[in-house]
């Protein structure tokens, strides 16, 4: 299995688990791990197209790598209102540091930040991955 395929599997069972999280109540944990899984689907996507990236976990330093002079993750982003909505959201929302804290959301708050996730998971998936 090649690593965008390995990372790809594996954003798909981080969102799956994040469901379960979710539906239990634990939202601190299941925004966490929708963060491993945009992550995950950000450097699988990257992979496919054979793009260098750092070995962080910053999800908006691999969102500005370029390709080609162009921004190839956030190109393709800010071509589509709706995934810019839901990266705006995630983006002020996170940061690199905040998995270390407990981010005293609103439930409500949390529902909207994981739809954004799951939808900006699903769209790289569906469109620069598979």
């Amino acid at each position: 299995m090649s690593i965008y395929e390995t990372l790809r599997q594996r954003s798909i069972e981080d969102i799956q688990s994040a469901n379960i999280l979710m539906d239990n109540e634990k939202y601190d944990q299941a925004i966490e791990l929708s963060h491993f899984a945009l992550e995950k689907i950000m450097k699988a996507a990257l992979s496919k197209q054979e793009i260098s990236y750092p070995l962080v976990h910053d999800i908006v330093i691999l969102a500005n790598i370029k390709n080609r002079g162009e921004k190839y993750l956030l190109g393709h982003i800010n071509r589509h209102h709706n995934m810019v909505k839901y990266w705006e959201l995630i983006h002020g929302k996170w940061n690199v540091n905040l998995r270390y804290e407990f981010m005293n959301l609103d439930p409500g708050d949390f529902d909207d930040l994981f739809v954004a996730y799951r939808g900006l998971v699903g769209w790289i998936r569906t469109q620069l991955v598979e």
